[in-house]
């Protein structure tokens, strides 16, 4: 247990790691600047900026952008740039700062806000008129008990929305249902003569109530914050360490080597950021300091949001838990988002097993394995092993039934009955046509399976809303609303699924998805592997189906290079000069 001089200790470690994790993310937005202006991900063969930092940094596309962009206005704003590598100003507040200065008044705005808090500064910038960024939107959790049968349906629902519209957040998924359920839903009640243009009252009332007294919690937590703020001493000039600035005149592969470099010493630094943090919040430290929240403490004097340093923590956690994990990253050997992607699957006998899958696999591939292995040991209570191959087959056979419509149609190819009619009470969920064929069949005595999805408060409001109206005027009718939004949205959608062009075999088999092992794009085109002007024919092992982008300014560019035989035996080289090549499912690292 920590004493009071051990947490003023553990405060001034803290707070020398998170200013010297400041100026690294500094080298890293710089590095990544002279990354864009080589040519950036393209150049290296990636389609998006998120799929080149998935793969290379293993971080997200959001912390690519974010990261970059503070570089880049940081280079317009040298007396702030100066400031805060002296360790004058936090991550945080140079973050805010640098979105309302220009070179002309950068002086001015850091004399204003000299010796003021984050929270001094956002009021002061919002009496001013500026514009601040949103705080996040209210989330709330939704849970949905079903039968293991509309589960599977619910699963097979959520493939057909992430590949429609290709966003994969359980709140945009939601949404999507709603949307068309509700318009059923008005169908079926006016054929009933029911009027449903109000919906419940109460629920609206009680969000509101919610919202309110979210909106008096938050002004109180101001209040106290502001009170706290005079008993706390100013932040000590700290640079913190990291890694020197470098003369940036690199090519395009000594940039994005620079950039990897970075991304794997800040992995390392985070774990022990984790570790300690933990320690200082079981205690309450920040108390004891005289703040008055996690909150404050992380933005005030650590320079970074409260869920931030959770996700260190969090991370820390299950290191503590999957020792051969947290190594791994240590050593560099996976990055910060693999390590959290297999952090939900494994246990202490598995995490080898996938330290090991994960430095074979591309990240692409590696979190289809994991959404894979999540899915079926939530519906079929299966162990969460890395699957085999043959395992992988069988997940995207399911996967290519659902996206083409042969799971929602008969024997003959027709609709079913309950694809046409949406809200119709004869909505078969069982049988051959069925989500999970024999699966599900084999799971419908084993009871119940409960999915929970974290959506914007908003969305949660209008599924409570719809489902008290369904309950109120169809709850009887054998059909459970989950079921009704499912076959809602397969009434209107599944009649367009399986028709393209002559090459829809081609898309199917690779199941609607970029072929390229990097890119989860889905506006696939048909690519031969062999170019027809050399000879190559329309024979499926001949064809594959990468994006317009893979296909058009990478392949025929000379930014990446594919050969073998389709489907699973080809061979990508991704970058003109190769920096990883994937055979199959299986990623060896080239440069």
């Amino acid at each position: 247990m920590l004493v009071v001089g051990d947490v003023a200790a553990v405060d001034r470690e803290l707070f020398a790691l998170a200013r010297g994790r400041g100026r690294l993310a500094l080298r890293l937005g710089e590095a990544l600047l002279r990354l864009e202006e080589l040519g950036g991900h393209q150049a290296l063969g990636f389609s998006t900026l998120a799929s080149w930092s998935l793969e290379r940094c293993s971080r997200t596309g959001r912390w690519a952008a974010e990261t970059r962009a503070l570089a880049k206005r940081l280079s317009l704003l040298p007396e702030m740039r100066g400031a805060f590598e002296r360790g004058e100003l936090s991550l945080s507040m140079v973050e805010l700062l640098s979105r309302h200065a220009t070179a002309g008044d950068e002086r001015e705005l850091l004399e204003a806000t000299a010796g003021m808090t984050v929270r001094q500064v956002r009021a002061v910038l919002r009496e001013k008129g500026e514009q601040l960024e949103e705080e996040t939107e209210p989330m709330r959790t939704v849970t949905i008990t079903v039968p293991t049968e509309e589960a599977w349906a619910l699963e097979a629902t959520r493939m057909l929305v992430e590949h429609m519209d290709g966003r994969g957040k359980a709140s945009d998924f939601v949404e999507s249902l709603l949307a068309e359920g509700q318009t059923s839903l008005i169908h079926v009640l006016e054929q009933m003569g029911v009027t449903a243009d109000v919906l419940p009252e109460h629920l609206q009332r009680a969000h509101e109530r919610w919202l309110e007294e979210r909106r008096r919690l938050d002004e109180l937590r101001e209040r106290v914050e502001e009170r706290a703020e005079g008993r706390l001493a100013p932040n000590a000039r700290e640079p913190g360490r990291a890694p020197a600035a470098e003369d940036e005149t690199w090519d395009l592969y000594e940039a994005e080597r620079r950039v990897r470099r970075l991304c794997a010493e800040a992995a390392s630094r985070d774990l022990w950021l984790g570790e300690m943090l933990g320690r200082f919040f079981a205690v309450r430290g920040y108390e004891t300091l005289g703040h008055a929240s996690e909150g404050q403490y992380c933005r005030e004097r650590l320079g970074m949001g409260r869920a931030t340093a959770w996700r260190r923590i969090d991370l820390t956690r299950a290191g503590r838990r999957l020792d051969a994990v947290a190594e791994a990253v240590r050593s560099g050997r996976i990055g910060l988002e693999a390590a959290r992607l297999i952090a939900r699957v494994a246990g202490e006998q598995s995490q080898g097993a996938w330290v090991e899958r994960a430095g074979r696999r591309t990240y692409k591939h590696l979190q289809q394995e994991v959404q894979m292995v999540e899915t079926l040991a939530r519906l079929e209570s299966v162990p969460m092993l890395p699957p085999s191959d043959a395992e992988v087959s069988q997940f995207e056979a399911l996967e290519r039934d659902v996206l083409s419509g042969a799971m929602f149609r008969g024997p003959s190819g027709t609709e079913r009955e309950g694809a046409k009619s949406g809200g119709d009470e004869q909505v078969s969920m069982s049988g051959s046509g069925s989500v999970g064929g024999g699966v599900a069949k084999e799971n419908r005595a084993r009871g119940r399976v409960t999915v929970r999805l974290r959506v914007r408060a908003e969305v949660a409001l209008q599924l409570r809303q719809l489902d008290a109206v369904y309950q109120a005027q169809l709850g009887d009718s054998g059909l459970s609303f989950a079921a009704f939004l499912c076959a809602s949205f397969w009434a209107t959608w599944v009649g367009s699924l399986g028709k393209s062009d002559k090459y829809e075999l081609v898309y199917r088999a690779n199941v609607y998805r970029c072929s390229c092992p990097v890119c989860v794009r889905r506006d696939v085109t048909a690519h031969h592997v062999v170019y027809r002007s050399h000879g190559g024919g329309e024979e499926p092992g001949n064809l594959t189906s990468p994006c317009a982008f893979c296909h058009l300014l990478a392949i025929h560019a000379g930014l990446m290079s594919v050969r073998g035989t389709a489907p699973d035996r080809l061979l990508w080289l991704i970058g003109r000069r190769p920096l990883i090549a994937v055979e199959g499912r299986e990623k060896r690292e080239v440069a």
